[in-house]
């Protein structure tokens, strides 16, 4: 991961409605990729999750090259104070596909 960012739309009292999230990640592996799932958590002061959903980036990135994604989540929860961001899956152009250990522990949607 290069980059993580989040910008939130937030209502009077300063509580968050709405999240952009943009990431900046880099293909370091030896093989050129087509596709990448993220798995992305908002949790509370206390580290309790509080919102997690998946999102993915269709794209050929050659080794060592950078992409950029922005994603949008529409509705969070009012004490989100932090996010936490995992790659679940890379799917490489010749079909493999790498896992993190994590990704069978996540429901499908």
């Amino acid at each position: 991961m290069e980059g993580l960012r989040t910008d939130l739309d937030v209502d009077p009292f300063d509580a968050p409605l709405d999240a952009r999230i943009y990431i900046d990640y880099k293909n370091i592996g030896q093989k050129p990729i087509e596709a990448v799932k993220f798995r992305m958590r908002f949790v509370d002061d206390s580290g309790n999750n509080v919102g997690t959903f998946q999102a993915s980036d269709g794209v050929i990135l050659a080794p060592q090259q950078q992409s950029s994604q922005k994603f949008k989540q529409e509705k969070i929860e009012a004490h989100s104070t932090s996010l936490m961001l995992r790659v679940l899956m890379v799917k490489y152009v010749d079909g493999q596909i790498w896992e993190s250990a994590k990704a069978p522990l996540v429901p499908k949607p």
